[in-house]
């Protein structure tokens, strides 16, 4: 019996040991892959608030002690916040977690250049929208974009700069026939 609670025990220590190494493993990738979308979230960010001149170095913190937890940092007149949104409004929020959706995408999803926009004007300045068509121009060029919107002088951007992309315009929907276009 004493035989079998040492055996046992041993697998333990040996389940343990690799649980261990394998959750050391997984935290070192997600601080890389965090380090490797850090120069597309800044160029990104930068051009979304290029009129902010007091924003500046946006970035990503892993907080380890907590469970699958991320702070934002920016710097304010060169003095870093974190978190970010104690200083940022809604609109430079915004920002930071579309530039940080680009960066993940540009970098991990290199097979599959696909990419949905769903409203993503919520809460964005006017002139931001200016932006976004030159992040999607310098920067995904190679990438398919689904773009849906409610939003009439975005959808009319798009068309003017995108004249080569396929566009529909829904009109309503119904049950029985679906949508009407």
């Amino acid at each position: 019996y004493n035989l079998q609670i040492s055996e046992f025990s041993n697998l333990i220590q040996e389940y343990k040991f690799i649980i261990d190494n394998f959750i050391s493993w997984i935290n070192e990738k997600i601080k890389s892959n965090f380090e490797d979308i850090t120069d597309d979230l800044v160029s990104y960010f930068n051009l979304l608030e290029y009129n902010s001149t007091y924003l500046s170095d946006p970035k990503i913190h892993l907080l380890e002690d907590k469970n699958k937890a991320v702070e934002l940092e920016v710097k304010l007149a060169g003095n870093p916040i974190s978190p970010a949104f104690r200083i940022l409004s809604e609109s430079q929020i915004n920002s930071f977690g579309l530039s940080v959706f680009l960066a993940a995408i540009k970098n991990f999803n290199t097979e599959f250049k696909f990419i949905i926009l769903d409203d993503i004007l919520n809460s964005f300045d006017y002139h931001k929208r200016s932006k976004i068509i030159e992040i999607i121009t310098s920067y995904f060029n190679d990438y398919q974009f689904l773009v849906l919107t409610h939003d009439t002088i975005w959808f009319e951007k798009l068309i003017l700069h995108f004249n080569s992309w396929n566009r529909y315009k829904f009109l309503s929907w119904d049950y029985s026939l679906g949508p009407r276009i």
